[in-house]
């Protein structure tokens, strides 16, 4: 039966069905978001603002721009969560944060990244460390590293510069720490 004023693919809540590639409808989204990839960009960026104050802050690392790229797509999908790089740990507020780090060599600490620890350590709340899956038992191995000797959790170890999955386990996590 069809709602009175609205075309069958659309409800009075304004979801409009999207047609897969065989042609079953898996879920429904907002009109004016298209994929499902968007719909994860979408949802943070519709928090409140008393939600956007709590955010932690992101922290990271990078060398080969893998990991600012992770932090920048997680502060964006947070709606503008407060981001730095460990090299302006002056202007960090003093707040929790979660830190987002690479491996360096075979599982090393970066000296950057120890360097802004030895600083700040005392708010750190967890850690995410990117490497690579050729490392084998080495990957993405600071996150244990850091985690060992500030007794934070380990979020998550992505590859590279993480996949969705990895954001979304991320966010999870972050949403469950709230400042």
């Amino acid at each position: 039966m069809r709602e009175a004023g609205f075309s069958p693919a659309q409800s009075r809540y304004g979801f409009q069905s999207e047609r897969s590639p065989r042609g079953v409808y898996p879920f429904c989204l907002p009109s004016r978001v298209r994929s499902l990839d968007e719909t994860i960009r979408v949802r943070p960026q519709a928090l409140p603002p008393a939600f956007r104050e709590q955010m932690m802050q992101l922290v990271y690392d990078s060398l080969t721009g893998n990991v600012r790229r992770f932090a920048q797509d997680l502060a964006r999908q947070l709606g503008g969560a407060p981001l730095f790089d460990v090299r302006e740990a002056h202007t960090l507020p003093d707040e929790d944060y979660l830190l987002l780090t690479y491996t360096f060599g075979t599982g090393g600490v970066p000296v950057s990244t120890q360097a802004f620890m030895q600083q700040r350590a005392a708010r750190l709340c967890g850690v995410v460390s990117s490497g690579s899956f050729h490392w084998g038992h080495n990957f993405a191995r600071a996150a244990d590293v850091i985690a060992g000797q500030y007794g934070v959790p380990v979020v998550a170890k992505v590859n590279k510069a993480g996949s969705a999955a990895d954001r979304v386990r991320v966010l999870d996590w972050i949403s469950e720490h709230r400042v």
